[in-house]
């Protein structure tokens, strides 16, 4: 099952809205952000704005199997075709993000997830690149 991934105001609304609180039709198409992904459940876990300008969100996509990853949209809510694949960069099958923190001054990610080859049990902070091309 196909599910769209939508980026309405909610997660980035203090920055891309408009001044009377409406969608910035200027972000995306008309504020929202619209990108298929095959799977049955699809769940937001952080964002973060990059010193660029970009966005970068961090997904699990809940299937037979679970996908983790991270997409890019720059200023204007469009996917950064050199990030990952087209945007998108799958993480490994045993890492996934909770919160995207900070990008620090190396232009690496403070990030909170989770590291299951490391200890299961066990919630850490990791530095990671942002660089995925």
């Amino acid at each position: 099952m196909n599910k769209t991934f939508y980026v309405f105001a909610l997660l980035s609304f203090f920055l891309m809205s408009a001044q009377d609180g409406s969608p910035d039709s200027s972000f995306g198409g008309n504020g929202v952000i619209l990108q298929e992904f095959d799977c049955e459940n699809l769940y937001i876990r952080s964002s973060l704005e990059l010193n660029d300008g970009a966005i970068l969100f961090s997904a699990s996509c809940y299937t037979s199997a679970t996908t983790h990853f991270l997409m890019q949209v720059d200023e204007n809510g469009n996917l950064v075709s050199t990030y990952g694949e087209n945007g998108i960069l799958i993480l490994p099958d045993n890492f996934m993000v909770f919160n995207l923190h900070k990008q620090l001054a190396d232009d690496s990610i403070l990030i909170y997830g989770e590291n299951l080859d490391i200890n299961p049990n066990y919630d850490a902070l990791y530095k990671i690149s942002i660089d995925a091309e």
